[in-house]
């Protein structure tokens, strides 16, 4: 996994430490709600990997505090976990469990292939770790301090694809925050959002756009609250 500064392109390109090589790493989240311990989290698209939780050095982290330079953040070995859930009755149909995290990636790996295969968007809210997965079409919302979590299906009316980015879009209420998620890999592509109290609704705005064959890969909120643009990659359109 790499990273690169956005306002000078490639030339900034660096290798960070999270998770290694060899996968196929998609979305990148974190939680620094205790600046002095961050953590950082990526999800992996594939059968069988396991999502990435990476803690920077506590060196490494007060000096970066200290001197404003954030640069060795990522690039300085530190701490990886991987996700392992446990459904509450031990299926993968279950829709709550408790989570842990584990320096064996096998083990995740593993645990991946059995219940959160193929993981997608990420994003994180008030220590609300949100995560989707394609294989079997899932929302799985996780709470890092309780270390319990709940599984949706992200599959309802037209929203029949599989379950790509992730964007939240923050209310003045913290009660009326959305969770915006395109979808991929079905004939009517489009956006959907979970509400804090976990209910489903459809967004009229973005299923204006019925494509055939093409693939919402990211949005993202031009302006709060007031514009939500829309990549379609396929047929190259931006809404």
């Amino acid at each position: 996994m790499h990273e690169v500064h956005p306002h000078v392109g490639i030339s900034s390109q660096r290798q960070t430490v999270i998770g290694g090589i060899g996968g196929f790493y998609e979305s990148f989240a974190y939680d620094a709600r205790d600046r002095m311990k961050p953590t950082f989290y990526v999800t992996h698209d594939s059968a069988s990997g396991g999502l990435v939780r990476f803690t920077p050095d506590p060196t490494v982290v007060a000096e970066a505090e200290n001197t404003g330079d954030y640069s060795g953040m990522l690039t300085t070995t530190g701490t990886p976990h991987w996700l392992v859930l446990s459904p509450s009755d031990d299926t993968r149909s279950s829709t709550s469990g408790t989570f842990q995290w584990t320096t064996i990636r096998n083990d995740a790996d593993d645990n991946a292939y059995a219940y959160y295969r193929s993981s997608e968007g990420i994003d994180i809210r008030s220590g609300m770790l949100y995560f989707t997965t394609k294989h079997w079409k899932d929302l799985f919302i996780l709470d890092l301090d309780t270390m319990a979590y709940t599984r949706s299906s992200t599959t309802s009316g037209a929203f029949d694809g599989e379950p790509d980015q992730i964007k939240r879009i923050l209310a003045e209420d913290d009660n009326r925050d959305m969770l915006y998620f395109c979808e991929e890999a079905a004939s009517d592509n489009g956006g959907k959002y979970d509400q804090m109290c976990g209910l489903f609704a459809l967004i009229a705005a973005i299923t204006l756009a019925k494509l055939a064959n093409s693939s919402c890969q990211n949005s993202t909120c031009k302006r709060p609250r007031r514009k939500l643009l829309l990549n379609y990659r396929w047929r190259k359109l931006q809404f």
